[in-house]
């Protein structure tokens, strides 16, 4: 059965579209619990955990409220993320 280079890249677009929802979503939900409004730019997904590039002030924020933003987006997303860094 041959295949087209389409679903080759089709693989990876979905995987794209993926993470710019979960960046959307995890942008939502810090934004209701602190007030805080992040950039799609300053958010990665890697190995479970979400990396923040931000001022370590923000990221005092984030890590107080960590628990709680992670319950919230885990279960929009049903993922399974173990920390904000």
């Amino acid at each position: 059965m041959p295949r087209h280079i389409r679903d080759f890249f089709n693989k990876f677009l979905k995987l794209k579209n993926n993470h710019i929802f979960l960046q959307k979503v995890f942008i939502k939900i810090v934004h209701i619990n602190t007030d805080i409004v992040l950039k799609e730019n300053q958010i990665e997904f890697r190995d479970k955990i979400v990396f923040v590039n931000t001022t370590p002030i923000i990221k005092n924020e984030l890590f107080i409220k960590q628990e709680k933003i992670l319950n919230e987006f885990n279960k929009k997303t049903n993922q399974y993320f173990t920390g904000i860094h």
